[in-house]
């Protein structure tokens, strides 16, 4: 990001998506450019935060549709120690091109596990000689990865790390909606069953202008009406951790 902020200010910064791995992963944040607060003991930050972890899944089931060329593709299914467990290569067989190959892989709770797709042409599976592609999906149908328009090789990072309350927010992806708001704002949780504990709403001035107790679903949806235009800050909180997003009431 470029740009120039004022005293007091801030901006909002919406990232490109991207492809991280399973387990702890580090956010790194610096000024690299002039700046004139005076103040370098803040210009770095950093943040840890863990990937998404399939810590209930016994199998990683493989869907494979090969292209025109099947003996330029083989692929390897390695543990955290860089143990080959599953590995497969296709040979110049007709049987083989623009077919379907099913494949199931056992894994283990709290182990990481690295899928590597691989063209020896170094031209994918898709789609200039055919259309092929693969997926990973969990015992549930939970998609992993798909893919088919690489180089010479793919790698897919799968976790079955138990997630404990530190990555409670990670694990229910929660959001905000609508916001901005000029009514109702709601808290998004994937799992209603497993509600966060507290709430507390601030503004710009680090003021705490609401705290409320999270007891039933009901209690995700929390009235602006009262709420002067401008942004604020909500603080979630679940037992020992949190998180604070940010929202605005237009």
């Amino acid at each position: 990001w470029t740009g120039s902020l004022a005293e007091g200010t801030s901006e909002f910064i919406i990232l490109p998506t991207m492809n991280t791995p399973s387990g702890t992963n580090t956010f790194n944040l610096a000024v690299n450019q002039s700046n004139t607060d005076q103040r370098s003991c803040n210009d770095t930050d950093s943040e840890n935060f863990v990937g998404v972890s399939y810590e209930s899944t016994t199998q990683v089931h493989l869907t494979l549709n090969t292209d025109q060329f099947a003996e330029e593709t083989s692929w390897e299914f390695k543990d955290s120690g860089d143990n080959i467990l599953y590995s497969q290569s296709y040979s110049n067989n007709p049987s083989n091109d623009e077919n379907t190959f099913n494949y199931s892989f056992d894994v283990v709770p709290n182990e990481c596990y690295t899928f590597t797709i691989f063209d020896d042409f170094s031209d994918g599976i898709c789609c200039e000689y055919g259309n092929g592609s693969y997926e990973l999906r969990t015992d549930d149908n939970t998609l992993i990865k798909t893919g088919s328009v690489f180089g010479s090789s793919e790698s897919t990072t799968i976790s079955t790390t138990t997630l404990n309350v530190d990555n409670y927010f990670i694990a229910n992806d929660i959001s905000l909606y609508p916001n901005p708001t000029s009514t109702d704002l709601s808290i998004k949780v994937r799992t209603i069953n497993d509600l966060p504990t507290n709430i507390q709403i601030y503004n710009m001035l680090g003021q705490n202008i609401l705290s409320k107790r999270i007891s039933t679903v009901k209690d995700l949806k929390i009235g602006t009406y009262n709420l002067s235009k401008g942004m604020y800050f909500i603080r979630i909180e679940k037992e020992n951790t949190s998180i604070t997003l940010p929202f605005i009431k237009k």
